[in-house]
């Protein structure tokens, strides 16, 4: 077969470029090799996945965490029973394959003895830092995950799994097969720390000649989970992109889109913006009814998503990710939970109660399945699936010369910024013998350590803008709260109407007779309900804007761009003796190394504690006070809980920029002078290192 010719060919290319490059590995650098290696392991899979023109066509559900990946597809798929695991645990969050078959079955593959270790190395980390009593520094969350995860298995038979695969089967419904599965896949299941990737066979119509791939979030707290999906879109032949529609596209999604599309050759991608839900009870105060609602926020995202991606495209940056993103605008607006409401009305869980009371509340709207489908939109997400089932011959065609097409520009790409680095790397051997290269060394050493305190001055700035930030949102808290609190107390009437007597003793005539009386009477009342929704507005509010805060806390492009420039301005650029751009690749690394952590709100119990406090639906006169005292009570609790959570944001996101400010010199100096320690090395060899770097330069051209 041709395809498979030109897979062998391009592999042995690409092979015969490692052999070549092997032997000048230390004077590429190991983070170089190790891009390269990348590019070819993950050719060689992508490229093989894309051969057999009668394969299924694999559609990816991609995006971060806790974005409704698997509520989406249990919509999509399942009637919204909750085939996958929602709200993914560290440990439940392999990659999940779905295809046809007559009879259900799950294939599942077990880390290898390779995952296991470093999982393991990461927890044995976390267990000496909890272990060491002066241990003041903040763990990350990947180190975490890895710790719950050892932890669980650690000791145990099932690490015997290691590097296996198993298959359960043996049952008829699907719901039979979920019961098997929850030992493998259950938060609380016994092989769930070791299972890697789940491959789920269905009896399902409408996926017989498709295969849909639900991925472990990109920014999973288990960096090598993250990888895997990111390594695996290139095997994806449409992906769609689920992004919050409150937080539509942001930085972090662009990212991801923007370093993995172009070079994955993935041309068919539909942007999904998930819990539309959320995102209408967020917004609802802006507008006066329902449709205005929906249609507003949906015209709102769509231009906000458009114009970054029109920005992108203007930079000449990225034109390829940006035409791509282009074409899939606008997005497909959707909520799994409002589906599962309208499909399962009568038999709703906790959850899904909570929800619909929630939009009913807005505008006093009661919504029907109509509108909850309505809401939901999976249906065109169903159109957009049948139509590229449509095209899959036409996908599937393409598809393998995208994938070489991809290859072929990361690995130019890749070869373009070795050589501009060797070449550098080179004139600096060339003009420096091995006292100048000290020289620099020591101009490095100490002009780093002189300008230390500029450059801590960049993180300390932005150290004090997020702590004003977070100051800012608490005083606003405080602020709302009080607006909040002030409940409406109404004035109302009724009429009582009574018989009173007429007769008078002295009057026989009058024995008997009486008259009707009616009289107003006026009384002070509160609506329970308009106070309810005027504490749900200030808890919703309150978690919306600690969620924007912490999102748009930090540009972190920006920010690693300054420390950038601070670094580099320390050095006399017009100094002979010395040359700044030969610590500019090394700086580069360091600066990139520089994250934010992700952050994830669960505020949900706010609402509930409201609901739970209050039945009436009226309170009159003497009982105001006292509903006026709980409501009060009631604020504080949210009030104190949010300030709370904002602690923690704020701890989480000072700590990690701490521990970037503390290590990030000498991280810094360590591969500077690693690197200056070759250059050295290579000096006291003048003649066969120079031979070295033009054979090495001859091979990049």
């Amino acid at each position: 077969m041709l395809a498979d010719k030109r897979i062998v060919e391009i592999t042995n290319n690409i092979q015969e470029k490692e052999k070549n490059l092997t032997p000048f590995k230390e004077l590429i650098g190991v983070d170089n090799f190790s891009k390269f290696q990348n590019i070819k392991s993950t050719f060689i899979e992508d490229a093989n996945s894309k051969v057999d023109e009668n394969r299924l066509l694999r559609i990816g559900i991609i995006g971060q965490i806790k974005r409704g990946k698997s509520s989406f597809l249990n919509a999509l798929l399942f009637d919204g029973q909750d085939i996958l695991p929602k709200g993914a645990t560290p440990m439940t969050a392999a990659l999940t394959k779905i295809k046809y078959a007559i009879k259900p079955y799950a294939l599942l593959e077990f880390y290898s003895q390779k995952d296991w270790d470093s999982i393991k190395e990461k927890a044995i980390e976390v267990q000496e830092s909890l272990e060491d009593e002066d241990f003041e520094g903040e763990i990350s969350e990947e180190n975490k995950a890895c710790y719950e995860i050892y932890d669980k298995a650690k000791g145990s038979d099932i690490l015997l799994k290691l590097g296996e695969e198993q298959t359960v089967d043996g049952v008829e419904e699907i719901e039979d097969l979920l019961q098997k599965l929850e030992n493998y896949v259950g938060a609380d299941g016994l092989y769930t720390p070791i299972v890697k990737s789940l491959e789920l066979g269905v009896n399902i119509e409408s996926i017989k000649n498709i295969e849909i791939v639900d991925t472990p979030g990109t920014n999973d707290p288990v960096v090598s989970r993250s990888r895997v999906t990111q390594d695996f879109i290139g095997q994806c032949d449409v992906v769609f992109f689920l992004s919050l529609s409150s937080q539509f596209l942001d930085q972090n999604d662009m990212e991801l889109l923007a370093q993995n599309i172009p070079k994955k050759g993935v041309s068919n991608i539909f942007l999904v913006g998930s819990l539309f839900d959320s995102a209408m009870l967020d917004a609802y105060n802006d507008y006066d009814n329902t449709a205005d609602l929906i249609e507003n926020l949906k015209h709102k995202y769509t231009s906000r998503a458009k114009e970054d991606v029109e920005k992108i495209v203007s930079s000449n940056q990225s034109n390829t990710i940006g035409n791509i993103l282009l074409k899939a605008i606008p997005p497909i607006f959707v909520s799994g939970i409002c589906y599962n409401i309208a499909t399962n009305i009568q038999n709703l869980s906790e959850e899904e109660k909570h929800v619909l009371s929630n939009l009913n509340s807005m505008y006093g709207d009661d919504f029907d399945k109509d509108d909850l489908f309505y809401i939901a939109n999976t249906e065109e997400v169903q159109q957009k699936i049948d139509t590229v089932i449509s095209q899959k011959d036409e996908i599937l065609s393409g598809a393998f010369e995208k994938v070489i097409s991809g290859a072929t520009q990361q690995l130019d790409t890749l070869y373009k910024e070795i050589e501009k680095s060797v070449r550098a790397d080179f004139e600096i051997l060339q003009n420096n013998d091995v006292a100048s290269l000290e020289k620099k060394q020591q101009i490095i050493q100490k002009t780093v350590e002189k300008g230390k305190v500029k450059i801590d001055n960049v993180f300390e700035a932005y150290l004090i803008d997020i702590e004003k930030k977070f100051a800012l949102l608490k005083q606003e808290l405080k602020n709302e709260i009080k607006l909040a609190g002030n409940i409406k107390v109404e004035s109302g009437s009724y009429t009582e109407s009574y018989t009173e007597s007429t007769s008078k003793w002295y009057d026989p005539s009058s024995w008997g007779s009486s008259e009707t009386i009616t009289e107003t009477i006026y009384y002070k009342y509160v609506n329970v309900h308009d106070t309810l929704d005027k504490l749900e507005d200030f808890a919703r509010q309150s978690e919306l804007n600690i969620a924007k805060t912490v999102e748009n806390i930090i540009n972190i492009k920006i920010f690693r761009k300054e420390i950038l420039q601070s670094v580099v301005g320390l050095f006399d650029t017009q100094d002979d003796d010395f040359d700044p751009s030969g610590i500019v690749d090394t700086l580069k690394n360091s600066v990139n190394r520089i994250s934010i952590p992700n952050v994830d709100l669960d505020t949900s119990g706010h609402i509930d504690t409201i609901r739970n406090n209050f039945s009436q639906s009226e309170v009159r006169d003497r009982q105001i006070d006292g509903l006026k005292k709980e409501a009060k009570r009631v604020l504080k609790l949210i009030l104190l809980d949010m300030e709370k959570e904002i602690e923690i944001q704020t701890v989480k996101i000072m700590n990690e920029l701490k521990q970037s400010k503390e290590s990030f010199l000498p991280v810094l100096l360590k591969d500077s002078n690693d690197k200056l320690e070759v250059m050295k090395k290579n000096r006291l060899r003048l003649e066969e290192s120079e031979k070295l770097y033009q054979q090495l330069l001859i091979i990049l051209k």
